[in-house]
């Protein structure tokens, strides 16, 4: 008498289990959950609060911009009305002194200068082509 092998389709649930991709596949997502907690843990929360900062301010700076050019009105940055930027304070080149707002005018230039967060520049925004350039931490 010769032996046979149940088919796949007959299979009883006595033989259930999880095939090696499945395990394989769930293996990859815990360790990429693993590593990007471990990445995120790492990171000062300075740096969390600066990052934020430099992603609002320049959202902000190129809304007020495109404003500006929209309009044909110069428009303004008051850096105290964006949230995660509080004591963020833009240095102004022209004038040399230091204060929350920039202009932006209808040209697409701006009074431009540098704008600092706790103390450590954060961007610089060009006078004459309004462009905003990330400063490197």
């Amino acid at each position: 008498m010769m032996r046979t092998f149940p088919r796949p389709t007959e299979r009883g649930s006595s033989e259930g289990g999880f095939t090696l991709i499945e395990m394989l596949v769930v293996l990859t997502i815990v360790a990429l959950v693993a590593v990007v907690g471990a990445v995120t843990l790492q990171r000062k929360p300075g740096a969390l609060t600066r990052q934020r900062a430099a992603i609002q301010v320049k959202a902000a700076a190129l809304e007020a911009r495109r404003q500006a050019m929209a309009s044909g009105h110069p428009s303004s940055l008051d850096l105290s009305k964006v949230p995660a930027a509080k004591g963020a304070l833009a240095l102004k080149a022209a004038k040399g002194g230091v204060e929350p707002v920039l202009a932006f005018y209808p040209d697409g230039s701006s009074s431009g200068g540098t704008i600092l967060f706790d103390e450590r520049p954060l961007m610089r925004i060009d006078w004459l082509t309004g462009r905003i350039n990330d400063v490197q931490s």
